[in-house]
């Protein structure tokens, strides 16, 4: 009996010892390595916000450039050479009742909502696969060459969200920039951060004046259904859904210019702040709030390591879902394309989670496919070819979880082509 309470005692001993040996090589770990990158090469080559950024960090992994500035930081250097620089805005820039005042009559002002950005300025976009992105604006503030909007027609509308504003490739490498070729005039309706009520309201200010023969809907489940709960709740995007309701945005683009310079500035402002704060919470995380001989005790790191290992499995977000509001924003885009002799056509696009790791992502895909179909609505998914890709990882930046690389926009135009090859007429 001694012995084996010998033994227990050992083996407890043994397992302790174990334990804060390996807390004390994991503080070590910590001090030296930024997930597995040296911390040195971390503070060099992503430097502040960018620290944060996986995609800088899978680039020092391959040996690849990456620009790490901050979009302020951009802005702000273009800025001191006399070159300003306007960043994209966001359809969520403004929130449920806010806006832009206009004056237009005797009685109070009303309230715009932009769907687009400054016009005719050079627009900064994003920075997914180590160089930031940047357009000329055109007369609206979209991602087009200047012109297209005083066409009488043109041949494809391009409408969604940051997938169809053009994350992060340039002009020519985006859905609508491929379709250009060969295919007749295309015009850009994508803004990011797009829900499907703003897309609506994207087609009906910008769009129909230019009747184009087909209108591509590029519906991106994963967020699409979320951000359609949060415009749900905005009156001045339900409105969308009567029918032939405008606010009359192109006729007002010397306003929204003036009231989004000036919002721009603050936001970029306090978005550099909040990125620095981030930075400094990871710091203090990486560090730990206690002393270092304390946080041994606590066996801080391995107890934050088994943390983060139990809340990453088979965890996955909600999605919500509602199923009627969807319908009506379609039917409205189906009739609103069909009154001018238009087709209007769905892309489902296959998100990063669907090929990558499909039991993280929407469970609503069928759902939508159904819904889109039962409308009469001619649907494109090309998630069976980015699923069978020989390296689908190369079809997103880094093999991360983003938008697309070149080769997945033009895997994803070449399946639209297809698709419109097959329309009737």
């Amino acid at each position: 009996m001694n012995r084996w309470r010998g033994n227990a005692v050992l083996l407890g001993a043994s397992a302790l010892v174990a334990l804060y040996a390996g807390e004390a090589l994991l503080h070590g770990w910590d001090r030296l390595f930024v997930d597995g990158v040296p911390a040195a090469r971390v503070r060099e080559a992503c430097p502040g916000p960018a620290s944060l950024d996986r995609r800088c960090l899978q680039a020092l992994r391959e040996g690849q450039p990456f620009d790490p500035r901050s979009a302020l930081q951009v802005f702000n250097e273009r800025a001191a050479e006399g070159d300003t620089i306007w960043p994209a805005v966001p359809a969520r820039t403004f929130g449920a009742g806010e806006g832009i005042p206009l004056q237009d009559g005797a009685g109070p002002p009303r309230v715009l909502r932009p769907l687009a950005g400054v016009s005719r300025v050079p627009t900064l976009l994003c920075n997914e696969s180590g160089e930031w992105v940047t357009y000329e604006a055109d007369e609206h503030g979209l991602n087009n060459e200047a012109g297209v909007h005083g066409l009488d027609s043109v041949a494809v509308a391009v409408v969604g969200d940051s997938f169809a504003h053009g994350w992060c490739v340039p002009r020519a490498q985006t859905v609508a920039g491929l379709l250009t070729v060969g295919r007749g005039p295309v015009v850009n309706l994508g803004l990011e951060a797009a829900g499907p009520l703003s897309e609506l309201g994207l087609l009906r200010e910008y769009g129909a004046d230019l009747r184009p023969k087909v209108v591509l809907w590029l519906l991106f489940g994963e967020n699409d259904t979320e951000d359609l709960r949060i415009e749900g709740e905005m009156e001045d995007l339900r409105r969308y859904l009567d029918p032939g309701y405008r606010q009359g945005l192109k006729a007002l683009q010397t306003t929204l210019d003036r009231e989004l310079r000036t919002r721009i500035l603050e936001l970029r402002r306090q978005d550099d702040q909040r990125a620095m704060a981030r930075v400094r919470r990871m710091a203090r995380r990486r560090a730990g709030p206690d002393h270092p001989v304390v946080a041994w005790a606590k066996l801080q790191r391995i107890r934050g390591r088994i943390r983060v290992l139990s809340q990453a499995q088979g965890t996955r977000r909600p999605f919500p879902w509602d199923g009627p509001l969807l319908d009506s924003v379609l039917t409205r885009a189906r009739d609103d394309v069909a009154g001018w002799g238009g087709e209007l056509v769905l892309v489902y696009l296959p998100s990063w989670q669907r090929i990558m790791e499909p039991d993280l992502a929407t469970p609503h895909k069928e759902k939508i496919l159904t819904l889109v179909r039962d409308l009469g609505i001619v649907a494109i998914d090309p998630t069976g070819v980015f699923q069978d890709h020989p390296d689908p990882a190369a079809l997103f930046p880094f093999g991360l979880d983003g938008h697309y690389s070149p080769a997945g926009f033009r895997l994803l135009v070449r399946e639209i082509e297809a698709g419109l090859a097959r329309l009737p007429g």
